[in-house]
């Protein structure tokens, strides 16, 4: 298993999130692991950054400008889906706010290529 992060919030808890967007976690410290998946497609091929500011209250993702409107898909460490933000046609960067978010690591699927943040 490739791993794109790892987090540990307590002794008993943990995470670990696969590049095969696969989310692992234990509740007892090592026990069976709970996976959920993260709906996949197949990567672009293009050329995208994910910019965050620790203190900042929003994450900045920059790629590639495509002429057609697309996607950008907010899940939580459990592979709940807790939004999406639609990117219009011929952007190169959009700014997702995460105020409302509470503490804890998220990710972001654009083009189907995850994007790991943390909310401190």
């Amino acid at each position: 298993m490739n791993l794109g992060g790892i987090s540990i919030p307590s002794q008993l808890v943990g995470y670990a999130v696969g590049l095969d967007s696969q989310i692992y976690k234990t509740i007892d410290g090592g026990g069976p692991p709970f996976t959920s998946s993260v709906r996949n497609s197949p990567p672009c091929d293009c050329n995208t950054t994910l910019t965050q500011h620790p203190l900042d209250q929003s994450v900045e993702l920059h790629f590639d400008a495509v002429a057609t409107q697309s996607e950008i898909d907010l899940y939580d460490l459990l592979g709940r889906k807790l939004g999406s933000i639609t990117v219009e046609p011929n952007r190169n960067s959009i700014t997702i706010d995460i105020s409302k978010y509470t503490s804890g690591v998220y990710l972001a699927r654009y083009r189907g290529r995850l994007y790991r943040f943390v909310k401190v």
